[in-house]
């Protein structure tokens, strides 16, 4: 959904192809296949063990927690991504 809303910003087709996804711009930040995987992998695993963590009440919390993490984490491989090509 993030690539999709970047590529409309952009003026760009929503579905059209391009290298803003997560694992490309890992690949292009000097990671192999395997390690963006792993590290995909590694985000998940721990994201959904801390929601199993906490009670029901507070699992709202943990999702927006949750969100604004990986929000951070896409903003920052973009700014990287775009430091990397100047």
């Amino acid at each position: 959904i993030l690539v999709m809303l970047a590529r409309v910003i952009q003026h760009k087709n929503p579905f059209s192809g391009d290298r803003l996804h997560w694992h490309h711009r890992l690949i292009d930040l000097g990671l192999t296949k395997i390690q963006a995987l792993s590290l995909t992998a590694l985000i998940i695993v721990i994201t959904s063990q801390i929601g199993l963590l906490f009670s029901t009440e507070y699992k709202v919390y943990v999702f927006v927690v949750q969100i604004l993490m990986l929000l951070s984490i896409f903003g920052l491989t973009i700014f990287l991504y775009q430091k990397k090509k100047t």
